[in-house]
């Protein structure tokens, strides 16, 4: 464990071993004056531990039953209750639910990963925005984060994900015919409003710490009632359709996290998945007058244009994102 000193600036490491009962206790302690320095010196404090014979670790106080300390466990509360927590992997551990608070959380893709399939292009795979920064990763099915919901309320956000997959399995045939034009059929669009804004939450909630508010503000709170509670909330949803290319005749399976996106004095959030492209406005003044008609809240169908292929993209995150793949890729180097 790494440890930083915010008042001088210095860091210090933690080395934790087994006593007589199993259960973790420090063993080492050290400071440096660099955050590097600390993590040489905590890779020999931890090489030194490891070789160590067993009994080097007890302290000859060790009373009660062994414990494990990688398993979660809930003392007391539901949302906000002290709760005990260790790492089983290097992957993200099961947490409380974000909505009832049951131990028992289940993966969730970020952006359905049906959805992603239904959308790509045979043969190549989704170049999705990297989190927090302007590059890119080649991935099959995006991001998943096993800390969120229940099997319970996942299943319940699977119901608008069902419709999403639906709606955008008509566009790609629609595409793949050639048609220019395309007529979606939207029977239910309360369920495609739902859809986007569960999106947008799980990004939320995934990448704050499990605290889509801080992202959302009090848009969280609306959309975890709408969500869950079906409770109204109606933000604007616009959907529209642009395939990416670089400088090649291919066209590209790029795909985007939720990010806030500027057009005409509004803010968006915005994600994409192979050229449908969706913004939720979390902002009470509607869009703007000239996006107006890409607006589908109420509207049993509406009309995409797909006009493709952009070269030129206004999104800064995302051209930069493009720009990056047209130079050789540094390999990866392992810090010493």
């Amino acid at each position: 464990m790494i440890l930083r000193d915010r008042t001088d600036n210095d860091f210090g490491h933690l080395v934790f071993a087994q006593n007589q009962r199993r259960r973790y206790r420090n063993v080492d302690v050290g400071f440096s004056h660099t955050r590097h320095a600390a993590e040489t010196t905590l890779r020999e404090a931890m090489d030194a531990a490891t070789g160590a014979p067993p009994e080097d670790h007890y302290q000859g106080d060790e009373q009660g039953d062994p414990v494990d300390f990688f398993a979660l466990i809930r003392l007391h509360g539901r949302r906000g209750g002290a709760v005990a927590i260790g790492f089983r992997s290097a992957g993200l551990m099961p947490m409380p639910c974000l909505i009832c608070g049951d131990e028992t959380t289940v993966r969730s893709h970020i952006i359905p990963r049906a959805l992603i399939h239904a959308m790509k292009r045979p043969g190549r795979s989704l170049v999705m925005n990297r989190r927090g920064d302007t590059g890119w990763v080649e991935c099959q099915s995006g991001a998943v984060d096993t800390r969120l919901l229940c099997e319970r309320h996942e299943a319940r956000l699977g119901v608008f994900d069902a419709y999403a997959v639906k709606l955008c399995k008509t566009i790609k045939r629609e595409i793949d015919a050639g048609q220019l034009v395309i007529d979606v059929s939207n029977p239910e669009p309360g369920r495609l409003v739902a859809f986007a804004a569960s999106v947008v939450w799980r990004y939320a909630a995934s990448r704050s710490d499990l605290a889509p508010q801080r992202a959302l503000g009090v848009y969280a709170r609306r959309i975890e009632r709408l969500l869950f509670y079906d409770e109204p909330f109606d933000p604007p949803l616009l959907v529209s359709l642009n395939a990416y290319r670089l400088d090649g005749p291919e066209i590209m399976n790029m795909g985007a996290y939720p990010h806030l996106y500027s057009e005409l004095d509004r803010r968006f959030r915005r994600f994409i998945v192979c050229g449908v492209i969706f913004d939720l406005m979390l902002d009470n003044r509607g869009p703007p007058p000239p996006m107006a008609t890409l607006t589908v809240n109420d509207r049993s169908g509406f009309t995409l244009f797909d006009d493709f292929p952009a070269k030129v993209m206004r999104e800064p995150k995302l051209a930069t994102a493009l720009a990056a793949m047209t130079l050789p890729r540094r390999p990866y180097r392992r810090r010493p």
